[in-house]
């Protein structure tokens, strides 16, 4: 029925993330096509800012 569903994720989802202002420290592992587990550190905030 119409409405009935509202979308399908089919190559994954799409996330917005916020980051807080300064600085930020991400993997070295991290590479383009490389997945992403749930729970796992994104990046952290260098608070030497540099």
């Amino acid at each position: 029925r119409q409405g009935e569903e509202m979308g399908r994720f089919l190559l994954g989802s799409t996330v917005v993330m916020l980051w807080p202002a300064g600085p930020m420290i991400w993997p070295a592992a991290w590479c383009a096509g490389r997945g992403i587990r749930m729970g796992e550190v994104m990046a952290v905030r260098n608070a030497n800012g540099v």
